[in-house]
Parts: structure tokens; sequence; C-alpha cells
């Protein structure tokens, strides 16, 4: 709600309901009792829209001194509230165009309130009503402010959130074609290697053959040496292959651990929550069924996390030993000291038990655990 409006219902409620009061107690003229209402409704209706329309707040200042001389002069008791609501708007107006403080607003309003008070003396009755009315005005100017400045604060907010999601965006579509490009990169420098390897060995063997085939019946003897060279030549450029094939062949722990670590940080970039990674041995010795089972368990709990915990940390620990594999993942939410194994854990514990290994989920003061451990079929040299 803005100012202006809150002005506007201030006043028209202080100025009907003693009107109204007054027309049915029969304590005054009720033609009379419209005409005020009815002209001082035009007057607020008119400085309304004079600050909320035209945003002309000079002339809405005039126009409002101008009403609190009309009701100082009307000297109408059960007016006296709309009087210290007019007077009130009429400095709140002059500061605010000054870029004056609410400390000064406030000093202003209690003098301006004192002297009408002191200079008007309405009744008693209507002199306790007018200071309520006022009274219960300011406090809802000062709510209606703090609520517009966490409207704007909010705003704010979610504009940035609004930035910070382009960016995100912009920035995976920006990771996406790196990869992309660094893909096309690499299969151009393969490809290039694969052609320098082979290209040449086989060119020279079709040479060699074609030749061996002229002299097959006129000069067998060099027609088999022809053939003799062209297959060494090939023999060489599929061991050259081979050989290249083995080189650029990506290692197999270090792609599942990259994984591993894509959907942390993944995990991490979607949902604000703190991630982390620890290995401690060699991860070639993790078989890739087991690795499979780490992964897909890790996704599950998660799931587990986001559902369940409250955490904003979460982690996987990795102990590669000479004749185990210990696995942990775990987050530092506030989990129940009881608890019911659900279908997800559930799917952890069998995905965990169909390689012969072993689950131990537990719920600490740091948060929930769940500990996998794998019987190491080859042992780690070392």
């Amino acid at each position: 709600m803005s100012k202006s409006l809150l002005y506007l219902i201030s006043k028209m409620t202080a100025l009907v309901l003693p009107v109204l009061y007054t027309f049915v107690t029969k304590t005054s003229d009720g033609g009379y009792t419209v005409l005020v209402i009815l002209g001082f409704s035009c007057l607020f209706l008119l400085g309304f829209l004079l600050t909320e329309r035209f945003n002309r707040k000079t002339a809405f200042a005039v126009l409002s001194a101008i009403t609190a001389a009309v009701l100082i002069f009307l000297d109408r008791p059960e007016l006296f509230g709309l009087l210290l609501l007019t007077v009130i708007e009429t400095i709140d107006v002059i500061i605010e165009r000054f870029r004056e403080t609410d400390i000064i607003f406030y000093a202003f309003t209690a003098i301006s309130v004192g002297i009408l008070i002191f200079t008007v003396r309405p009744a008693t009755e209507y002199g306790f009503i007018g200071t309520a009315t006022a009274a219960v005005f300011l406090i809802l100017r000062i709510l209606t402010k703090k609520l517009s400045e966490y409207i704007l604060v909010v705003k704010q907010q979610r504009e940035e959130l609004e930035i910070l999601r382009k960016r995100i965006i912009n920035g995976n579509a920006y990771v996406k074609t790196l990869k992309e490009s660094a893909s096309l990169k690499e299969r151009s420098r393969f490809a290039v290697r694969i052609h320098d390897k082979l290209g040449h060995g086989i060119s020279g063997s079709i040479i060699l053959l074609e030749a061996a085939r002229l002299d097959i019946r006129n000069a067998p003897e060099r027609a088999e040496k022809c053939v003799d060279t062209a297959i060494h030549t090939l023999r060489n450029s599929v061991d050259d292959i081979r050989l290249a094939l083995r080189q650029e062949r990506p290692d197999g722990a270090a792609a599942d651990i990259a994984e591993l670590k894509a959907q942390l940080d993944s995990f991490r970039l979607d949902y604000g929550i703190e991630t982390s990674l620890e290995i401690s041995g060699d991860a070639a010795f993790i078989s890739p069924a087991i690795m499979t089972c780490i992964h897909d368990n890790m996704l599950e709990a998660m799931t587990n996390t986001l559902k369940h915990s409250g955490a904003d940390k979460f982690s996987l620990i990795l102990n590669i030993m000479n004749k185990a594999i210990r696995a942990e993942l775990s987050d530092n939410g506030r989990p129940k000291e009881f608890f019911t194994k659900g279908m997800g854990l559930t799917a952890i514990e069998e995905r965990t038990g169909r390689l012969g290994g072993n689950c131990i989920f537990s719920a600490r003061p740091d948060g929930f655990h769940i500990v996998m451990i794998f019987k190491q079929k080859t042992a780690v040299s070392g």
C-alpha cells in the first residue's frame, strides 16, 4: 500500500465516522454534514491524484495547508482528528520534499499536534479520539514503510537471483560449448594421428601389391619381394594403430572419479549444498562394478539428503585398502535418532549386497552416515 493511499483511507475514516455519528445522534444539521463529507472527500481525492497520478507534491502541500486552514476556521470538534491527519500529511510532504529524515518528521509532528491541542482546545472526548486517530495512523505509517522496504528488498533479491540464474545458464552453455569444442579438437587430432600412422603405410602397401600383380608372372621373385615388403609395412602400421589406441584410451579409474566429481559439482550448483570428495589409495583397484555401485548409491543418498535431512554439506570418502574398499556417504543434516529404512536405503543395501558388500546406516549428532564395505578381490600392492 502506498503512503498516499494510506493517508487517503485514514482521512476518509476520520471524516466519515465522526460526521456520521453526529448525524445519527442529531447533534448537527444533516444537510451540513452531507456537504462536509462531500466537500472534503473531493479535496482528499484531488490530493491523492496530485501525488499518485501527476506527481504534483508542491500543489498537494498547498492544498493540504488550505484544507487545514478550512478545518480550523470551521471549528468543528468532531473534525479534530481529521485536522491532525491533514497537518501531519502536510508536514510529511514538506519533509520528504527537502529529503529530511524521519526523526525530523516525528519531531515536527509532535510539536504541531501539541500546538493544535493547545490552540484549538477541542472537547475532551474529541481531543482524545483525534489524538488516538493520529497515533494509530502513525503506527500504520511505520508498519507500511517497513513493509515497503521488505517488499523492495525481496524484489531486489529476486532480480539478483534471476541475474545469477541467467549467469548459471550462460555458464553451463559456455561449458557445454567448450566440451564440444574440446571433443571436436580431440577427434580431429586423433584422426590426424591415425592418418599419419596408417595412411602412408597402406598407400605404400597398395603400390607394392599393384607392382607385385604386374610382376607375378614375368618376375615372380620380385613380386614375392614386393608382397613381403607390403606385409611387413602393414604389420608395422597395425602395431602403430594399437599403440596409438592404447595411448589414447582414457584411464578407466580416472574417468570414474571424474564422473563422481561431476555429480557432486552438479549437486552443489543445483541445490547450494557444499560437497566434497576424499580419496585415499589407488582408485585403479576399484572394479567397474563396485565403482558403479558407489556411484548409484551416492545418487540415492543425495536424493535422501534433499528430502529428509535439511543439510548444507554432503561428502563422499573413499578408502582403498589392501583387502577392502570402504566408501562413506554422509551429510550434516538433522536425522531422526530412530529411523526406518525406506525404499532408498533398502535399494542402497540391496545394491551393495549383490556385490558381496555390507552396508551400515547410522544417525549421529553430526548427520546421517552410510558406510559401504566391499571385499577387495585383487590385493593392492605396496
